[in-house]
């Protein structure tokens, strides 16, 4: 028991030091807090009513009568609040020092919206306004300043919503999307590339870029996949060079299980070119375990093209194959 409560205790303090602050969100339509707390710090967002926030970004334009909107920075804090016919007034306090609402006062507001913004506050009316304002080249730019896990989404849905966007603009898009170390995020609006917009051989190639630098295997795989399904259903061809970056990132998944789902749906497309076949083939046989790679090899030796080089490769790669049993199954389907 003694021992339970060591690693327990253990793993508290390794929690705190690797994840020093802990984000705590609630809100609803029309009230909410945004919390971050370590031993040392604090900062939060507190808020009620609907809140506008003026077009220079450097005041708060409106605040529903009887709402009010607090941020607090350690022993800094700005508080707006309304009264009943809707007129803001203001509590300042830089650390001790109460500020009045004069010039200095005001620069300080400004410089506290600034933070709230960094922290996704204001996110939903703002991307609006910055698309309407900009289009989507002034969200791309905007995006690279958003860096708070959940700040980015209400920006990233508004690009996502808009069909219009440039060969280029996706690439930066997904590039931006490489920024982020929510990985959970970037599972979800990669997954929002398939079809269409993939069509564009430079968006492809920075998409599987993208696909390829998510951690977990799962992901990756599920990406894929989707992507396959949808030529499958589409009844298109796997466009020229996406075979092998495939075929690349697959072979890292290091999951054989989830590899070995990838290389059964590339056999469906199926495979255009003979080099095509080869790298296929050669990355069934670098599967590990060998009733994945005799299952495989049985698929394909039924779809590929019988030439020299092919079986050649194919007979390569069933030698690796430990097993006799599965070896000789794969043998004979060649023959």
């Amino acid at each position: 028991m003694k021992l339970i409560f060591f690693l327990i205790g253990l793993f508290l303090l390794l929690l705190r030091i690797v994840y020093p602050r802990l984000e705590l969100w609630h809100n609803n339509r029309e009230s909410g807090s945004m919390i971050t707390r370590s031993d040392n710090y604090i900062e939060g967002i507190w808020w009620s009513g609907k809140i506008r926030l003026s077009d220079d970004e450097r005041s708060i334009a409106e605040i529903s009568p009887g709402g009010h909107l607090k941020f607090r920075e350690q022993d800094t804090i700005m508080k707006a609040e309304s009264d009943l016919q809707g007129k803001i007034s203001y509590t300042l306090q830089n650390g001790t020092e109460e500020l009045p609402l004069n010039d200095s006062g005001r620069r300080f507001i400004a410089r506290q919206i600034q933070k709230m913004i960094g922290l996704g506050f204001f996110a939903d009316h703002r991307a609006e306004r910055i698309y309407q304002k900009g289009g989507a080249d002034a969200l791309l730019a905007e995006l690279s300043n958003l860096h708070m896990e959940g700040s980015r989404d209400p920006y990233l849905k508004l690009l996502f919503q808009t069909d219009t966007l440039t060969a280029a603009q996706r690439i930066r898009l997904l590039q931006l999307l490489d920024s982020s170390n929510n990985e959970q995020e970037q599972q979800q609006y990669l997954g929002r590339f398939p079809g269409t917009r993939l069509r564009d051989s430079g968006v492809a190639r920075a998409w599987l870029q993208s696909v390829g630098r998510l951690g977990p295997a799962y992901m990756k795989k599920g990406l894929l996949l989707k992507y396959l399904d949808t030529l499958t259903r589409s009844q298109e061809p796997l466009p020229a060079g996406q075979f092998d970056t495939i075929l690349a990132v697959t072979a890292r998944f290091g999951s054989p299980e989830d590899a070995k789902e990838v290389y059964n749906r590339l056999i469906d497309l199926p495979p255009a070119t003979d080099a095509q076949w080869v790298g296929l083939i050669r990355a069934t046989g670098s599967l590990g375990p060998d009733d994945m790679k005799s299952e495989l090899l049985l698929k394909i030796a039924t779809g590929m093209p019988r030439t020299d080089s092919l079986v050649s490769a194919y007979r390569t790669s069933a030698k690796k194959i430990g097993n006799d049993m599965d070896y000789g199954k794969a043998m004979r389907a060649i023959e």
